[in-house]
């Protein structure tokens, strides 16, 4: 009976520490990534830290950056998820500090854990999810920050969900906004719909993470290489299957003009994209990128192209933000937003539209003109870079003000 009962409350206990559902289970074993500080020292004593409202944990390239964006414009912070909304939502994914943060809060900084919070990076500004993150915090006390934000077209969601009012959404936003220390936002777009809607203080600061970005030392054409990125979550114009017949086609024309191709993921759903499109062609002139998760290396190879053709949108932002002219497969209007914010519009193709010789067009018009252009890129990224810069002090300067007040 003894050894039967010790057998029954072991594995009580096993399935409580391995459940992935239970509290104990992602207090011990639940990813570290965004909830952890940069040193071990760091948890002994009070941290100024930034919860941060934004996609992460997916694998996806664009987020990573934006999140690293983050942590380097404000390196004074610990730049850490936003986890309090666990406290309405325990289903939340990714809701609950790990163990080391858990017993920091309780024993270390349990009166305002959160300095600040942002809103991150993405297009975020139309999602029910997110402003109720956002408001969550703000209502909290924490104060809130929005930097460099994507704002939704709210035209274009509500032809995919004609079940909700995204303009009724975009109105709760602004409300929520109404109250938050700081407002910027990526593009003149974003800034345009929050003014349609009543908000007229934000202001436009580009991409973040052009910030992690640095120009290339030469803006003269190398080696005739392009990239090409596909892929895409979410809805789009058009069809997906279309824009890769249609690209299948543009990787003809290149190769067959002496072109070097090389397909640049962003997700995994990209790279497998590139891996069944590569069986297409019978060239050794074509290839794919394989270190993808890895953001420095990834920059690093994307100022090795003469060109990029993009269809994620942070394929082409993190393409500008190292000089790389860039054509944009625009397959949502936030492509749109960054597009004009770069003054690059007229390389920015809707994907229900998309025609091959317009893609080949460009790619040539680029090359004829290829140094006045990345110059012109180089110069637009730096100035979004001192802009943002500039703007991080101002943040800063604010929260230091507020916290020497209270």
């Amino acid at each position: 009976m003894q050894i039967s009962s010790i057998k029954r409350k072991s594995k009580l206990i096993f399935n409580k520490i391995y459940n992935p559902q239970s509290k104990l289970s992602q207090l011990l074993f639940s990813s570290r990534y965004a909830k952890s500080f940069k040193k071990i020292d760091d948890y002994f004593s009070i941290q100024p830290i930034a919860g941060y409202v934004g996609w992460l944990g997916d694998a996806n390239l664009g987020d990573e950056a934006l999140y690293l964006a983050f942590k380097d414009l404000f390196s004074e912070f610990q730049v850490l998820t936003y986890d309090d909304f666990g406290e309405l939502n325990y289903a939340y994914h990714r809701a609950i500090h790990p163990l080391e943060l858990y017993l920091y809060r309780n024993f270390i900084k349990s009166q305002d854990f959160y300095n600040l919070v942002f809103l991150g990076g993405g297009t975020l500004i139309h999602w029910q999810s997110y402003l109720e993150r956002f408001q969550h915090a703000l209502q909290k006390g924490y104060q809130g920050i929005v930097f460099g934000t994507g704002v939704g077209d709210p035209d274009f969601w509500s032809d995919y969900y004609s079940d909700i009012n995204y303009s009724a959404l975009i109105n709760q936003w602004v409300q929520v906004l109404s109250k938050a220390k700081y407002v910027s936002v990526r593009g003149f777009r974003s800034a345009k719909i929050l003014e349609n809607h009543g908000f007229s203080n934000a202001k436009v600061i580009g991409d973040p993470a052009l910030s992690i970005c640095t120009p290339r030392d030469s803006s003269l054409l190398k080696n005739r290489k392009i990239a090409i990125n596909l892929g895409s979550h979410g809805q789009m114009w058009g069809s997906q299957s279309l824009v890769i017949k249609n690209i299948i086609e543009v990787v003809n024309h290149l190769l067959a003009n002496n072109w070097l191709v090389e397909f640049i993921p962003m997700h995994q759903k990209d790279f497998d994209i590139g891996l069944d499109l590569i069986r297409n062609f019978n060239s050794k002139n074509i290839s794919i990128w394989r270190k993808y998760k890895d953001i420095q290396q990834t920059l690093f190879r994307i100022k090795s192209y003469d060109i990029v053709i993009g269809q994620r949108l942070h394929s082409v932002v993190l393409a500008h933000g190292c000089g790389v002219p860039a054509i944009m497969l625009e397959y949502q209007p936030k492509c749109r937003d960054f597009m004009e914010s770069m003054g690059m519009e007229r390389y920015s193709l809707r994907t229900d539209t998309l025609i091959i010789d317009n893609v080949l067009e460009l790619v040539e018009e680029i090359e004829n003109n290829y140094e006045q252009h990345c110059e012109k890129l180089i110069s637009k990224g730096n100035h979004y870079r001192l802009l943002q810069k500039m703007a991080a002090q101002e943040v800063v300067s604010m929260i230091v003000a507020g916290s020497t007040k209270g």
